[in-house]
Order: structure tokens, then C-alpha cells, then sequence
């Protein structure tokens, strides 16, 4: 389980990289945002290291995010109002009031996925324009032990492509290939 989910996460986050300094403007109507991503994700971490796609689906009330490699095995992490559970294609369904404990216990290594998820829609709902794309760069919201590099943007948009993710534990590379919001679709 361990070696597939890592090997599944590396080749997810691996690409190229380069720095636009466009941006867009993002609106809709609603103050809870409904969005998704599709791209990939490279996690490395202190036992090993693994890479994926990616589909992440956000709804009012509901974080779904869905690792999987070529050969089909998959990942689910499911978070919902304090309860974080974690499917893969085994047809284990683990449930834990800790997504870091979770995560460490199934997959040996942690990410706040609920952080991320946070940010990522008071990025949208705030119209944020990220300046200086390039060299943007700050601390993790909510966990200062981990930091976060905006390396890529969308091109004619202020939607990260490229993120980089480290602690003192892990790394992990997101390549974001498609923003999808309640109205439509950003490429």
C-alpha cells in the first residue's frame, strides 16, 4: 500500500516550470465555493517516494481527493466535517477524527490536505491577485512547519499550476492541470 500510493504521488508532481505574471480574475456567486483540481502530485518523504494523478473535489461541506496510478490502484481521502476517511483499492475503508494521524498510520507520511483546501478557496472567493508570482513564498497557513513555493502560475490567470510543499519531514510537488468551478472551467 505504502510503495504504490508513493509511486503514485511522485509522478504526479513532476514537470517543468514557468513563472507568468498575468492574472484573472475569478467570480462567482456563491460564498461557498464548489471547485476541483486534476493534475498530478510527487511526495517524497523521510521511508520513500511515490507519484500520481490527482482529482480533487471540493463541494459546501465535502473534500474528496482521489490519488491514482497507471495501473488502477487508488488512494481516497474523504474530509467532512471532522472526520477524515481514507478508501484505497484494496477495499480497505479506514475512518480517524485525525487526518494527520490518518495519514501517517496508512501511508507514512502527512500533508494538511483540510489547510490546503481552506486556502485554496480563500483564493478564489477573495478574487486574491498573487503578485510577484515568481518568488511567492510563505509559510503554510495553520502549519508553520510547512512552507509553500508557488513556482508556476496559470498562463492569463493568477491560479497557481506549479506548488511546492515542504516540512521537515516531506516534500511534495503539486501540477495542477485543470481548475474546474461551479460555472465552468479554467485551463
Amino acid at each position: 500500500m505504502r510503495i504504490s500510493s508513493i509511486v503514485v504521488f511522485f509522478f504526479l508532481l513532476t514537470g517543468c516550470s514557468n513563472a507568468h505574471k498575468e492574472t484573472f480574475t475569478l467570480t462567482t456567486n456563491s460564498s461557498d465555493k464548489i471547485w476541483s483540481l486534476k493534475g498530478k502530485v510527487s511526495v517524497k518523504y523521510n521511508s520513500g517516494a511515490f507519484a500520481s494523478r490527482f482529482r480533487w473535489k471540493q463541494d459546501r461541506y465535502v473534500s474528496e481527493i482521489l490519488f491514482k496510478n497507471s495501473f488502477g490502484q487508488y488512494v481516497k481521502v474523504t474530509i467532512k466535517k471532522g472526520l477524515f476517511v481514507l478508501e484505497n483499492s484494496q477495499g480497505s475503508t479506514i475512518k480517524n477524527d485525525s487526518l494527520k494521524s490518518l495519514m501517517i498510520e496508512e501511508l507514512g507520511w502527512f500533508f494538511p490536505l483540510d489547510s490546503l483546501s481552506s486556502w485554496i478557496g480563500r483564493l478564489m472567493s477573495t478574487n486574491e491577485k498573487l503578485r510577484n508570482p515568481a518568488a511567492y513564498k510563505e509559510a503554510f497557513p495553520g502549519h508553520k512547519q510547512w512552507k509553500m513555493v508557488i513556482e508556476e502560475f496559470v498562463p492569463s490567470s493568477n491560479l497557481p499550476r506549479k506548488l511546492r510543499f515542504a516540512s521537515d519531514e516531506a516534500e511534495i510537488k503539486l501540477i495542477i492541470k485543470e481548475w474546474g468551478l461551479e460555472n465552468g472551467k479554467i485551463d
